[in-house]
């Protein structure tokens, strides 16, 4: 990849192989980018979906033979969309001969306001306008403590466009998390603390030092022996001395079952954990005795032991706690729904009957929503 400048023209010169060969093709959109090294219609054409994705179906493309920006020929400009169709139904190139080393396309860069696809740099330079004077008051006026409840809120409809399996919603979602993370990170760079070189410096030095095994002397067989380099490696960077300190690095902000979870998760690892699921059952047996017989305020900490329990029941059963949670809660709801419907079909509302009737009439659901 080359930049560079000329008659006060700034472009940006990528090879065909060079795009081909990465998982992620983000130019700097606000330049003319340039595209060396098409010698025929098969190299255009595998290359063609890297270019819609990066571009747009719509983007006008220059095709010129030549050292850019001294153009021997050009075919003239076309949609990227054109381009594909044509060269599918053979009507382009007129003949092999259109194609050589020489061989380039052109991208004219667009204003922020008319582009039709955006990259990382685009979406920064969004938020700094956003937050930059003359921007959006509310932007302006936030902070790392008004929007920390936004994070967790966008993590969450996240997670449920992910069980519906909803791929244009979790295009939006995801989205909507990272401008979190980088509406934090804009705020960083105001105050002095970190800014996006910063952030992504951070995180690209944490994959790399993390996978041993890709980037190291280590070898993986399967995905287990991976996480298990990954987990050697976080204790190093933490410089975790023991097993308490792993305890005490769990984020305190889960939500609480998960939080269970990962603190009985992070025990194991030492070895302090039942021989089987049936100490667990056990256990949890004693702490449901123990809160029947609890009085005052020892009621809320026995709760809290069968809870715990509970969890670590799932854990040994390799269950999400919140998982299952959620399904049960559903299947609640599912279940109330159906029988309330049942009962007031002619009329009424729920509490006009009787407890053994809403019993029974919620038993017939169980064989709807098992």
């Amino acid at each position: 990849m080359e930049t560079a400048s000329k008659e006060n023209t700034s472009y940006s010169v990528y090879t065909a192989e060079y795009i081909l060969s990465r998982a992620c093709f983000m130019p700097d959109t606000d330049v003319t980018v340039v595209v060396t090294g098409i010698s025929d219609a098969e190299t255009l054409k595998e290359l063609l979906p890297r270019l819609v994705d990066t571009f747009g179906a719509d983007a006008e493309v220059l095709i010129a033979h030549g050292v850019y920006p001294s153009d021997k020929a050009a075919e003239g400009t076309l949609a990227l969309s054109s381009l594909a169709g044509a060269l599918t139904d053979g009507t382009y190139p007129a003949n092999a001969g259109a194609f050589g080393k020489d061989t380039y396309l052109s991208f004219a860069p667009k204003p922020l306001t008319e582009k039709k696809r955006y990259n990382f740099q685009d979406f920064v330079s969004v938020l700094g306008i956003l937050r930059g004077p003359g921007g959006c008051e509310w932007d302006r006026a936030q902070t790392h403590a008004s929007i920390r409840t936004n994070l967790i809120e966008e993590a969450y409809e996240l997670a449920e466009a992910i069980d519906l399996n909803d791929g244009g919603m979790m295009c939006e979602e995801c989205g909507d998390v990272l401008l979190q993370s980088a509406f934090h990170t804009a705020m960083a760079a105001d105050e002095g603390l970190f800014g996006f070189s910063d952030m992504l410096t951070a995180i690209c030095v944490k994959l790399i030092s993390r996978h041993t095994h890709i980037f190291g002397d280590n070898r993986a067989n399967n995905a287990d022996e991976a996480l298990s380099f990954w987990e050697k490696a976080k204790q190093k960077e933490k410089k975790h001395k023991n097993y308490s300190d792993k305890l005490n690095s769990v984020a305190k902000t889960l939500p609480k079952l998960l939080y269970a979870y990962k603190i009985q998760k992070a025990a194991k690892k030492s070895g302090f954990d039942f021989a089987d699921v049936n100490g667990c059952y056990d256990k949890l047996y004693e702490e449901i005795d123990e809160l029947k017989e609890a009085r005052g305020k020892e009621i809320k900490k026995e709760a809290g032991d069968m809870l715990f329990a509970a969890v670590n029941v799932l854990r040994m059963l390799k269950i999400e706690p919140e998982e299952a949670m959620e399904r049960a809660a559903e299947k609640f709801i599912n279940r109330f729904k159906a029988m309330e419907a049942e009962l007031t079909a002619s009329g009424g509302k729920l509490d006009d009957f009787t407890v053994d009737e809403m019993e029974a009439a919620w038993k017939r659901t169980k064989r709807i929503y098992p």
